[in-house]
């Protein structure tokens, strides 16, 4: 199955946070070892935000969008960095005033 890719461009503001999976043992005297924990260590997970101002009907097709892939089925998506990841978007917000949709979702890269 061919995976969907997510075409819209989150604000400016939008955050990545990362935090390396890595196995440590501790020795004494203060030493320790460290390793990676698996083949794909850096994990990058994006707290990003669809803001109004966009163009009619963009915030509720982002949320459709969404809610079409469950909260398990992955999708493509370019972040800020211009890196094509594999995502999920498990949980979002949606906030509607006058019409105009406001979406934030956290974005977590899998590996597939």
């Amino acid at each position: 199955m061919t995976k969907r890719t997510f075409g819209w461009f989150p604000d400016v503001a939008s955050q990545a946070s990362e935090e390396p999976a890595v196995n440590v043992t501790k020795y004494g005297d203060g030493y320790e070892s460290r390793t990676s924990d698996s083949l794909n260590v850096n994990r990058q997970n994006w707290n990003v935000t669809f803001t109004r101002g966009r163009v009619s009907g963009e915030g509720q097709a982002i949320r459709l969008f969404l809610q079409d892939h469950q909260g398990k089925d992955s999708f493509l998506w370019t972040n800020p960095f211009e890196e094509s990841l594999t995502v999920v978007a498990r949980k979002w917000t949606a906030k509607s005033d006058r019409g105009e949709v406001t979406v934030t979702a956290t974005f977590e890269q899998v590996f597939e």
